[in-house]
């Protein structure tokens, strides 16, 4: 990604901007927050998605914290757990996703790797279709936007 490790985080983190990245997104917002913990920050998020090829809502709230790798210099590591808003809501929601943001050497540019574990309520044979969408569209998206 062609951006430094503390831009990139800053952009991840920034609900006001999640759109430009998260075509699914249809808005986030920033309950709580904590600064600092741990050398980071966390925080509390509302998310609203749109479930992409079959259709569909699922909200969210999720704890997402992100703090810097033991060398400052280094990168981030962001890790964010969600549970549906509605304890009753019989639609699925994405459970955890952990990303390491980590620096090139002698560039402006950062690594990006990121794991993701899902559950939607779509047909199995479906399922890798649109987690595969899904993340080709947050890469292509966040490479557009530098």
């Amino acid at each position: 990604i062609n951006m430094t490790p503390n831009q990139l985080n800053n952009l991840l983190l920034d609900c006001e901007r999640v759109q430009e990245y998260n075509k699914c997104s249809l808005g986030k917002k920033d309950i709580c927050a904590f600064h600092p913990l741990c050398g980071g920050e966390a925080k509390i998020v509302e998310h609203v998605m749109q479930i992409p090829i079959v259709g569909g809502k699922v909200e969210t709230l999720s704890l997402t914290h992100s703090r810097p790798l033991v060398d400052d210099n280094a990168g981030f590591v962001i890790v964010s757990r969600s549970v549906k808003k509605e304890l009753n809501d019989t639609v699925g929601n994405p459970c955890f996703s952990i990303s390491s943001l980590r620096s090139i050497a002698g560039t402006e540019k950062t690594e990006l790797t990121t794991l993701t574990s899902i559950s939607l309520p779509i047909p199995k044979f479906l399922m890798h279709r649109v987690a595969f969408y899904g993340a080709d569209d947050f890469f292509c998206n966040l490479r557009k936007i530098t």
